[in-house]
């Protein structure tokens, strides 16, 4: 009797913290890749060159070595998990076995994370190249910006004149010089780095770090349009309701309308925004390197409110009811939960390292990857 009270009590206790830690993958290297949720899988790679996937209760199904750094979050595929790595190397991996089934090899190094469009898996490298390739067999699909055109085949010579007998000597007519085939200047872009690719009604918008968000064909590789700010773009676009949003290293956090390819406004703040925004309830979330986040409102521009953190935010933001959860960087390390209304501080928890990869939310819990390689999983049971 007496131990049953006392086990109610410590479970009473245990559910009376609002947020409390439930188990912890430690892994051999240090990490700031988002985790992914493949199937029935937790998935997720660090920087001494792992891929890892656990299932929901914290148990190991598989390991994979790249050998480099995995930064970018993976995607699924049908029974594939796609990643790349700072090898050059992108990979398809099988999701049950953790065995490679195909690779593809770029020209540098792939940070960023990939995302599927419809059969096809679309990333951008270090070579100044995003990506298109068949995603169950790692076939090219496309790339762009496309190889440069073979220029145009020479003309052919004109026959000489036949001589005619006793014909009048007369001067031949000039011929008329052909007129040059217009050749088009080749899109030259910089290096596509950790923005991730998005999908919207058939086009991909990423950023660039020659200071382009670039729209393209997602069917082609085409390009439609792009748009310059005074920075690379490190920050994933997200999109709602025709808008852009995203950030740029020119210290701006930027609404793009899509159908006037112009902004509908520009948020000046301290220092660059490398993170993705969030959105929620007509609110934008952005982390900045002035170590803020802000909450913006989306219709205006305008900053609702402000929240000071030691360290450079470069994690999305993740939202659940009337929380929205951030990590920051080094300096702090903490991860911070807030009321998303009015930026009051609900929950703090210290990872003694840093966070830079983008906590996540599945059901009631709560995924976030600590610089160390740790990555540690949380059961929300209040908030508030």
């Amino acid at each position: 009797m007496l131990r049953s009270a006392i086990f109610g009590l410590l479970v009473l206790t245990a559910c009376s913290k609002p947020i409390q830690q439930e188990w912890v993958a430690a892994t051999e290297g240090s990490s700031k890749c988002t985790p992914a949720f493949i199937g029935d899988l937790v998935v997720f790679g660090n920087e001494g060159g792992y891929v890892h996937a656990y299932d929901r209760l914290g148990n190991q199904r598989w390991s994979f070595t790249a050998h480099r750094d995995v930064i970018g979050s993976p995607v699924g595929y049908k029974d594939l998990v796609l990643f790349g790595a700072v090898n050059n190397l992108f990979y398809g991996v099988n999701a049950q076995t953790g065995r490679e089934a195909w690779k593809f090899m770029t020209k540098d190094r792939i940070k960023g994370s990939p995302i599927v469009a419809g059969d096809k898996v679309v990333f951008g490298s270090y070579d100044k190249r995003l990506y298109a390739l068949k995603a169950d067999t790692g076939k090219l699909a496309w790339v762009f910006p496309p190889p440069p055109a073979p220029p145009p085949a020479p003309a052919p010579a004109p026959e000489p004149a036949k001589e005619l007998k006793n014909a009048k000597a007369t001067e031949p007519a000039a011929a008329p010089a052909p007129e040059p085939t217009p050749v088009p200047e080749p899109i030259v872009a910089g290096e596509f780095s950790y923005a991730r690719p998005l999908l919207v009604d058939g086009t991909i918008y990423v950023g660039n770090l020659d200071g382009y968000l670039y729209a393209v064909e997602a069917d082609t590789g085409a390009m439609k349009w792009r748009f310059k700010t005074g920075g690379g773009i490190t920050s994933s676009a997200i999109h709602e309701a025709g808008v852009l949003y995203f950030g740029s290293n020119d210290h701006h956090l930027y609404a793009l309308d899509l159908a006037t390819q112009q902004p509908k406004w520009k948020l000046s703040t301290g220092d660059e925004i490398n993170a993705s925004p969030r959105f929620a309830d007509g609110v934008v979330f952005v982390g900045g390197v002035d170590t803020k986040l802000y909450a913006v409102d989306a219709a205006t521009g305008k900053t609702r409110w402000t929240f000071p953190t030691k360290g450079r935010i470069v994690d999305a933001a993740a939202v659940y009811k009337n929380l929205v959860f951030v990590g920051a960087g080094p300096g702090d390390g903490n991860l911070y939960a807030l009321d998303r209304a009015t930026g009051k501080l609900f929950w703090t928890w210290e990872s003694q390292s840093k966070i830079e990869a983008d906590p996540v939310i599945d059901g009631d819990k709560l995924y976030v990857v600590v610089g160390d390689g740790r990555m540690v999983v949380f059961r929300i049971n209040k908030t508030m």
